[in-house]
């Protein structure tokens, strides 16, 4: 196990002090994420990678395959690893992205989910001063290359992509929803970069448009959350079997797009790994503490807007087809391809190298999410929400920490706890059922919100705050 952070024990102790065996060197969270001078490499040996993302796929729920098998059927992989508890680390696309490509925890970026055309009170500014990457948080494209490897960032249907182009030496990002001619443009997009590039290794993130996850049947036009109480199982059918149409119809043009760029085959090893920055909710009512979310949405943390497809194929990722249940994150996966690459990822990241797992896989891992005024822990079968229903409020208000330290498990509305193994649909609140596991995932969310996950407190002066308050965030209200 590579990660030294990922169990609550060790989580707690690091969060007491530096002076865990080992770790007594690390930066602290906030500490600038400087990434070690590159080490000479072969550039022979350096894997061609792609990272191929979409927003809106879920993982499939215990026992009943649905979307994510039809996407896999239709991507056809040969070989490979998949996770089966992969998780986001935000509801909202830009944060997952943010997160994913620093490979730390939204607030410790720090990163929030502030609408792309919002504007501070008094002011004029088209986004939030959270909205971007701050300059010394090293990326993986950034580290990569200084590795030798030539990155570029192919995206359309997000435009919220864009703030993240700075980060690549290549970047095409295209608005506009999914339809035939923008697929075929950001294929061509794609194509032509890689086989330009052929002299050298490679990162190629590529984000699909994957709209149209809504079923075109006139049954279901119109769905508000009020309406879902008397939907009827028939109504549910034909969601999710236009879910799973659709799931499949993306896989199908992922497949076609990764053949397309085999045509620029340098030779080398070739590692592909697939997933989505958020799931879904699809016509499910249950929410938090019962309440009901909107027919088709993200804005919300729970298992299924949260838990992703995430699997590893090509040359370069384990041979045969295994799967892998341990609790996960997309924030491993910088770590994960820095390694590969032969990089040094910076000092300060927190996750682990997710293609050398083996037996000794970490039972105690976790996985953290957060959007909005919502927490969200899952460690073994169990996840703990926190919401404080501070409305349009960003993760990094600090008044969303002090609720979290000073309210306690039974002040409704603020905690509610799912077994999601054996309850996908989160329709039975746990909390006063199970106060030993409450207490413990309580400690964990604590810890993680005053470590890996805290914000760096310099940015939050005053002025900061105030404009975070001002600022509409795209959250669940």
């Amino acid at each position: 196990m590579t990660a030294p952070l990922r169990s609550l024990a060790l989580l707690l102790a690091a969060a007491a002090g530096p002076s865990i065996a080992g770790c007594s060197s690390a930066p602290s969270p906030q500490a600038p994420q400087a990434p070690e001078q590159p080490l000479p490499a072969s550039v022979a040996s350096q894997p061609d990678m792609i990272l191929a993302l979409v927003t809106g796929l879920r993982a499939d729920r215990l026992g009943l395959p649905e979307a994510e098998a039809s996407f896999l059927a239709a991507l056809e992989p040969t070989g490979g690893l998949r996770f089966t508890n992969a998780y986001a680390q935000s509801a909202s696309a830009s944060m997952s992205l943010g997160s994913l490509l620093t490979g730390l925890y939204p607030a410790a970026i720090p990163l929030c989910s502030a609408e792309a055309d919002s504007s501070l009170a008094g002011g004029a500014q088209p986004k939030a001063w959270c909205a971007t990457l701050p300059d010394d948080r090293y990326t993986l494209p950034e580290v990569l290359g200084l590795y030798g490897y030539r990155t570029a960032l192919i995206a359309g249907g997000m435009p919220q992509a864009a703030l993240l182009a700075g980060e690549f030496q290549h970047a095409v990002v295209l608005d506009g929803t999914r339809h035939e001619g923008l697929e075929r443009q950001l294929a061509n997009e794609a194509a032509a970069w890689w086989q330009a590039n052929v002299d050298a290794p490679r990162l190629l993130v590529l984000v699909l448009p994957s709209g149209g996850w809504r079923p075109d049947d006139p049954r279901l036009e119109g769905l508000s959350k009020d309406d879902l109480r008397g939907i009827s199982s028939a109504e549910q059918q034909l969601a999710i079997d236009a879910y799973t149409q659709a799931a499949g119809r993306l896989g199908a043009r992922l497949r076609q797009t990764l053949r397309d760029l085999g045509s620029g085959d340098s030779g080398r090893q070739q590692l592909v790994v697939t997933s989505s920055l958020h799931g879904l909710s699809l016509l499910e009512p249950q929410g938090f503490n019962d309440e009901a979310v909107d027919p088709f949405d993200h804005n919300v943390l729970l298992d299924r807007t949260l838990r992703v497809p995430l699997v590893f194929t090509g040359s370069a990722a384990p041979q045969g087809f295994t799967e892998a249940d341990q609790v996960v994150e997309l924030a491993d996966l910088f770590p994960t391809m820095a390694r590969l690459a032969g990089a040094t990822p910076p000092a300060a990241l927190h996750g682990e190298d997710l293609l050398a797992l083996g037996e000794d896989a970490d039972p105690q891992a976790w996985a953290y999410a957060e959007l909005g005024d919502m927490l969200m822990v899952r460690r073994g079968s169990h996840m703990l929400l926190f919401r404080t229903f501070l409305h349009d409020r960003s993760s990094l208000d600090p008044e969303l920490d002090t609720l979290l330290a000073e309210s306690t498990p039974g002040m409704e509305p603020f905690w509610t706890m799912h077994d999601v193994l054996f309850d996908p649909g989160q329709q039975r609140d746990l909390v006063p059922e199970r106060p030993p596991e409450l207490s413990q995932l309580r400690g964990l969310m604590l810890a993680v919100r005053q470590g890996p996950g805290a914000v760096p407190p310099e940015y939050l002066d005053p002025q900061k705050v105030w404009e975070l308050r001002m600022t509409r965030i795209q959250s669940y209200w």
